[in-house]
């Protein structure tokens, strides 16, 4: 299974302009994290692009989501497997479903691992596709299996709440319990919608 992406070479080339950008974000200089994002996204890098259809997204602006749409979508059409699953989750934050669907389906056909929670929570709530619990829980528990913080989480409340049968509660409540120090640790560094983050 793949959790990681191999990146293109104008990523691989600028990655220290591209922290650059990233450090001038974090430090509330967005317009000049923007141009740098945005003049690399010209020289033909995913990553550049999604963060830059991120940055666009937040802003809110008129027009602003349907040009981070087409940023996520020309990002996700290069089949990068992470542009593929950014796309899928801005069009799930959309309620664009049918599109998450898509995107999510692309990448966890490629084995990637963040992708396949998703498809997981697109099936389990009928988003974009019917509802349907067996999928669910195959994509979920193979996702777990990989260590998906969010998919072990997801399976443990699952235990829970008797959905694995009586017998498994109590094994859900202890693996609950133990698990919730990671999960609080990524929701701290990922408050942004943590259960989609890669």
């Amino acid at each position: 299974m793949r959790t990681t992406q191999d990146w293109d070479k104008v990523t691989l080339a600028k990655w220290p302009e591209i922290m650059r950008a990233h450090d001038l974000a974090n430090h509330h200089q967005y317009e000049e994290a923007e141009t740098i994002f945005r003049d690399l996204s010209r020289q033909g890098s995913i990553y550049a692009k999604v963060f830059l259809a991120h940055m666009i997204e937040k802003k809110e602006a008129a027009g602003g989501q349907d040009l981070a749409n087409k940023l996520f979508e020309e990002a996700a059409q290069t089949g990068n497997l992470y542009a593929q699953f950014q796309a899928a989750t801005f069009c799930f934050r959309s309620d664009n479903f049918a599109q998450a669907y898509h995107w999510a389906r692309e990448s966890a056909d490629e084995g990637y691992v963040p992708s396949i929670y998703l498809m997981g929570k697109l099936y389990r709530a009928g988003l974009g596709c019917e509802a349907n619990f067996d999928y669910y829980k195959e994509y979920n528990e193979f996702a777990a299996k990989e260590g998906h913080v969010w998919a072990r989480r997801r399976l443990y409340l699952d235990m829970i709440c008797g959905k694995y049968g009586v017998l498994r509660i109590p094994i859900g409540l202890f693996q609950f319990i133990s698990w919730l120090p990671k999960t609080l640790i990524v929701s701290y560094k990922t408050p942004d919608a943590p259960e989609l983050q890669a």
